[in-house]
């Protein structure tokens, strides 16, 4: 597990008292899980430092679809996963997202 909470803090775009964010992975297998506990939907901008990519032994810059297992209907655009980029999801009020990260292949994008 690698919480993202404390990168966030001076981001205008992701309030520490509302949203929490990170990431849980088990082998190949990624998991990004975003809560919003405010009273009104946000589109959240993740701020991820290079260091969660060393703790989980992840290549950064790498493109992602996601799929939120708590509503597998939602669409969501491909992203990259980088200390450069900020990852956007909305989450609407008081709702979380379970997001499971695939990589793309380069053919994908």
């Amino acid at each position: 597990m690698y919480d993202l909470v404390y990168a966030n803090f001076n981001n205008e775009d992701f309030n520490p008292h509302k949203q929490y964010a990170y990431f849980r992975k088990y082998k190949d297998e990624l998991i990004l899980c975003v809560v919003n506990f405010g009273d009104r939907g946000r589109e959240v901008e993740i701020n991820i430092p290079a260091e969660t990519f060393q703790y989980l032994d992840l290549p950064e810059d790498n493109y992602y679809n996601s799929v939120n297992l708590l509503n597998e209907d939602e669409e969501f655009p491909v992203q990259q996963l980088s200390s450069k980029v900020r990852y956007r999801v909305f989450v609407p009020a008081w709702e979380g997202k379970i997001l499971k990260l695939t990589k793309v292949k380069a053919e994908e994008k």
